[in-house]
């Protein structure tokens, strides 16, 4: 992204796993119903958890971690929603260090 603004107020959707693993849905619209219901079903076959979640920031900043925020879950397992983001932090920290962005 070449605008450093709009690299920091970016809001993206994405579907997180309970493992931190994570797909975008939407980058510059929100993803349709029938597009989470797939995803949620994708990981229920998979016999994840997983949720909707709004990213807000740059995922390659590494001075401004993103916010996120957990917007509900779309699988029929139950999990800690928290606890997935935690999770994906973690993985991200691990993606910026491995590219020597950390």
């Amino acid at each position: 992204m070449d605008d450093p603004e709009q690299a920091r107020t970016e809001t993206r959707w994405m579907l997180l796993a309970e493992d931190g693993r994570h797909v975008w849905l939407g980058r510059h619209s929100d993803p349709t119903d029938a597009e989470v219901d797939e995803a949620g079903r994708a990981l229920d076959g998979q016999g994840l958890a997983g949720w909707l979640v709004v990213m807000r920031g740059d995922y390659w900043a590494v001075a401004r971690e993103p916010e996120v925020m957990v917007v509900r879950r779309v699988t029929q397992r139950e999990g800690d929603g928290t606890r997935a983001a935690e999770m994906w932090r973690w993985l991200r920290r691990g993606k910026l260090n491995s590219v020597g962005n950390g």
